[in-house]
């Protein structure tokens, strides 16, 4: 009798049951296309909170990432524009990905002017924190020609001292 108990022992399998090794197959022979392999490693990543930059960058700045983008992909990669505008690579490559643009002009104005509230918000806070010096007036909206001027009179700049 004690045989009997010895060899139903030895063949029941060790650690996991067929159960989850039937599941384990069926996973390796699914092959996941590559946005989602992508989707499910920034779910990991981000978690409950998904995706929350703490730099977050104006509509004028994103424009100008797009048109440095679209003059010159290669040398104005997605690292090289994350490293001029202190993002992560991430956040580049969604605006980059970012097709969505404001109606009409109106539209675009109106975001000007919560993006400079914004910046006046900020800069307020931080100027009670000691970080910042106290504001003088409230800022302007920017017009989005003179910053691309500005980065180009820079890189421009850049490029003479290197020389």
């Amino acid at each position: 009798m004690n045989a009997g108990v010895s060899i139903g022992a030895a063949s029941k399998p060790r650690g996991k049951s067929r159960l989850e090794l039937r599941d384990l197959t069926v996973k390796s022979q699914k092959k996941l296309e590559p946005w989602q392999v992508q989707k499910d490693t920034l779910a990991k990543k981000f978690g409950d909170e998904g995706w929350n930059p703490r730099k977050k960058l104006s509509p004028d700045a994103m424009d100008g990432i797009r048109a440095l983008h679209e003059e010159d992909p290669e040398r104005w990669s997605t690292p090289v524009l994350a490293d001029h505008f202190k993002v992560s690579p991430e956040a580049i490559r969604r605006i980059l990905k970012s097709k969505w643009r404001p109606k009409d002009e109106e539209e675009m104005q109106k975001r000007r002017e919560r993006w400079a509230k914004r910046h006046d918000r900020i800069w307020d806070h931080q100027a009670e924190l000691g970080l910042r010096p106290q504001r003088t007036k409230d800022r302007e909206v920017e017009d989005p020609d003179a910053f691309d001027e500005e980065l180009r009179a820079k890189e421009m700049l850049d490029n003479a001292r290197k020389a």
